[in-house]
């Protein structure tokens, strides 16, 4: 047999080949491996390659491996392939509560753990394809039967209110529709880092753990690209061009980009991402931002109550599993409490708030408990925000007394400067830029 007979049949009989839904010329192959273990990677990754090498050599039992690159250039070859196999490439997870979850285990066994209202079950190869990125770190096998919020609380330093919020906003991570972001802020030594951390490995497991803010919008982009759960640490401002890309990720966007400085052609990014962001002053300073967020303020931890952070993450590790096993038991008990859940009262991210409200039934938090405790927190979050908002703060101060403000907007304007007190170096600089401002 030829040695291009040979790699045909190899392509035939052990590679699926597939093309990205968003990015119809990226090429994914799908084969088994050294102890029949699955892969999904990039046509042109280094390892599909050495396991074309590999199956070469046994087949062909010749000592030299051939040159594959009329074959690699699969984008041309691998057409005949991938016609009927267009997929969404998947990172973390896929589905929701209203139509079940598959959460991607990413171990070496490329296992998953089917979630619906019946039940969960670990489950090998499935129609979802998830591509495991170098930074993915394998999450470890759950195991059912606890109890999800005294398993959660040796670990989580909030007051119980806050407590409970926090573990309704971390089991709706589980689920692909929109989700809140989480700022953490609060002063130092409360456990930020730690906490974020923590979040990072129930979620969404690493290699690299929480990333800084990046220094781009394209480092952004690629950073919320490749992982589902993105975590910015020690975050003292988010620029308001970093905020809208943010804000698109909670809510699920499309962000386009060139694909190579030395080409014209665009790779579409598919932005829907958890995120976490935490600081001292984490507050968003943008309104659409602070809108889709919730706070969790840390408490102070007294010297008798601090623990080593090894000796703290030991007992998390090992705690992992059962945590873990016991989120995917009140993930399947929200789906079938889902329907019962009204569509009235629900806040802006009103998807994500159904399904709050379904989790929290779940975990035995009644509604109109869950709904005080989270309207207090956007409360709270509002005021925050307006406090740390120069314009907000001069806008409610000539606003006291007074429900309605008319007249021209140039006298409306002259109005405003001459109520403020103090330091003004920021406010506007004409009446279109404070109605813009003010839109904002």
């Amino acid at each position: 047999m030829s040695n291009p007979d040979i790699i045909v049949k190899i392509l035939d009989h052990e590679v699926s080949f597939y093309t990205d839904v968003d990015n119809p010329l990226s090429v994914y192959v799908e084969y088994h491996g050294v102890n029949d273990s699955l892969h999904f990677e990039p046509v042109d990754s280094l390892s599909f390659q050495s396991f074309l090498a590999f199956r070469y050599h046994i087949l062909s039992e010749e000592p030299t491996t051939p040159d594959f690159s009329p074959f690699l250039n699969l984008n041309i070859h691998a057409a005949r392939y991938q016609q009927d196999n267009p997929v969404r490439i998947r990172k973390r997870l896929a589905g929701n509560l209203q139509q079940g979850i598959t959460y991607f285990l990413a171990n070496d066994q490329w296992q998953s753990v089917r979630i619906t209202s019946k039940g969960w079950s670990i489950t090998g190869q499935t129609k979802e394809k998830f591509l495991k990125s170098s930074d993915c770190d394998a999450q470890v096998s759950p195991v059912s039967g606890g109890d999800f919020l005294n398993l959660l609380k040796p670990y989580i330093n909030l007051d119980s209110d806050t407590f409970l919020l926090f573990a309704v906003y971390l089991l709706q991570c589980f689920s692909e529709r929109d989700h809140y972001a989480a700022v953490l802020s609060s002063s130092k030594g409360t456990g930020k880092s730690t906490l974020t951390k923590i979040i990072r490995s129930i979620v969404d497991p690493s290699k690299s753990g929480v990333s800084l803010m990046p220094n781009s919008e394209r480092d952004l982009k690629t950073l919320l690209a490749s992982s589902y759960l993105v975590c910015l640490d020690n975050t003292s401002h988010v620029p308001s061009n970093f905020s809208d890309i943010l804000c698109g990720a909670v809510t699920g966007a499309k962000a386009p980009t060139r694909t190579l400085y030395t080409t014209c052609e665009q790779t579409i990014l598919d932005l829907h991402n958890a995120v976490v962001l935490n600081g001292i002053d984490a507050i968003p300073k943008k309104s659409d931002l602070a809108e889709r967020s919730l706070l969790f303020r840390l408490q102070p931890i007294s010297t008798g109550n601090r623990k080593p952070y090894s000796d703290l993450m030991a007992n998390f590790e090992k705690d992992r599993p059962a945590i873990l096993g016991a989120a995917f038991d009140t993930l399947s008990s929200a789906m079938g409490l889902l329907p019962q859940i009204s569509s009235k009262h629900l806040l802006r991210m009103a998807d994500a708030h159904k399904e709050m409200l379904a989790i929290a039934l779940a975990l035995g938090i009644s509604e109109s408990t869950f709904q005080t405790i989270i309207q207090k927190n956007k409360q709270l979050l509002e005021s925050e925000y307006a406090n740390d908002n120069h314009l907000v703060e001069i806008i409610c101060h000539f606003m006291e007394g007074q429900n309605k403000v008319s007249g021209k907007s140039s006298e409306v304007y002259q109005r405003v400067l001459d109520s403020i007190v103090g330091d003004c170096r920021d406010f506007p600089n004409s009446p279109s830029a404070l109605t813009k401002k003010l839109n904002e």
